[in-house]
């Protein structure tokens, strides 16, 4: 269960349908961008500085869902090893990230 000033920033979402496990693929980009200090310390007990480093470097090379500022952040302090840089010209950030088959 999610606590209810967590639950708070998923508005929505009807109350009590979120689920930790099932659904912390929106819950952690969720908190991680609109989240205050309780609220990602939350996050951080929930799941986990793996799990979150997982999500980020998934984000980074995939989707990247994350606003920039965000993104660079979380990448610098859970992921400083992988040594990727955010792009900063709109044309790569703007670039298709799925293939079509």
């Amino acid at each position: 269960m999610i606590p209810d000033f967590v639950e708070a920033l998923f508005w929505n979402v009807r109350p009590g349908l979120l689920d930790p496990d099932r659904h912390a693929s929106t819950i952690i980009p969720t908190v991680l961008i609109h989240g205050r200090t309780d609220q990602v310390r939350w996050l951080f007990r929930q799941y986990g500085r793996a799990r979150l480093r997982e999500v980020v470097i998934a984000d980074a090379l995939g989707l990247q869902t994350l606003p920039v500022g965000e993104l660079r952040f979380w990448m610098q302090l859970l992921a400083p090893d992988v040594g990727y840089d955010v792009p900063t010209d709109i044309v790569s950030r703007w670039r298709p990230r799925r293939s079509v088959q």
